[in-house]
């Protein structure tokens, strides 16, 4: 079924990158689950996860925002270190995600 929505992305998944491999593996499963329900709903959009950010210059880039205004939904992965004050990354993608809720919301209700 092709995808009318305007959406790109059925989630975006928000996590705290460089936590090891259980997390990584975790992210791998819930991205598979998530995909073959999405598949089986024929939602005909996929999930997005971020696999760039690998070290600590990374910066956040316009694709990284594009892909959550892009998403239907955030899927935070919350941890410890999530919010943390010295890698702001999660913080930002969360906070966007949160104002591009509230903008979505007075939009739809201006209908």
């Amino acid at each position: 079924m092709p995808n009318n929505s305007g959406f790109k992305w059925a989630c975006f998944v928000s996590y705290r990158h460089g936590q090891g491999d259980l997390l990584k593996n975790f992210i791998n499963e819930l991205t598979k689950a998530l995909e073959n329900r999405l598949g089986l709903l024929g939602m005909g959009l996929k999930v997005f996860v971020d696999r760039e950010r690998l070290n600590p210059s990374y910066s956040v880039t316009p694709g990284l925002a594009e892909a959550i205004c892009q998403s239907v939904c955030m899927i935070v992965v919350y941890n410890n270190g999530y919010f943390d004050k010295n890698n702001p990354f999660c913080a930002k993608e969360f906070c966007a995600m949160v104002e591009l809720e509230k903008k979505r919301l007075r939009n739809y209700l201006k209908r």
